[in-house]
């Protein structure tokens, strides 16, 4: 079954097949609504809190939604998102954050250093 898919994405916590499925080679991805957060610290409070970031099974997070009204954001995701990313206890993971469209500096910079670290954004 599923044979041609590679990725799962999973809202809240940890799925019961997350195992067999990454015995397979598939990724398992959660996903996860924008939180209402003003601050480096809490983004990195809320993301280091999820089962994409800290289940060894699951490859990171995706973050819904980010958009032209967000541009003002990006300083501190970008921040928050790259304590996580260069820290080797995250290695490996992948922090997704879905765009609608994006403007500013500071949002450009943010999916930049997403990129730098491999990750992608939707």
């Amino acid at each position: 079954m599923l044979h041609n898919i590679n990725s799962m994405l999973c809202y809240n916590g940890t799925p019961g097949a997350v195992t067999e499925w990454t015995a397979r080679g598939g990724r398992w991805i959660e996903r996860t609504p924008r939180p209402d957060v003003s601050s480096a610290q809490e983004v990195y409070d809320y993301l280091v809190a999820m089962a994409g970031l800290t289940n060894p099974n699951m490859h990171g997070v995706i973050i819904d939604e980010f958009d032209t009204g967000s541009s003002d954001i990006g300083g501190y995701w970008a921040d928050a998102s790259e304590m996580i990313l260069s820290d080797p206890a995250y290695a490996g993971k992948m922090i997704v954050p879905y765009t609608t469209g994006v403007d500013g500096d500071l949002m450009g910079c943010f999916l930049n250093m997403i990129v730098s670290y491999n990750s992608y954004f939707a």
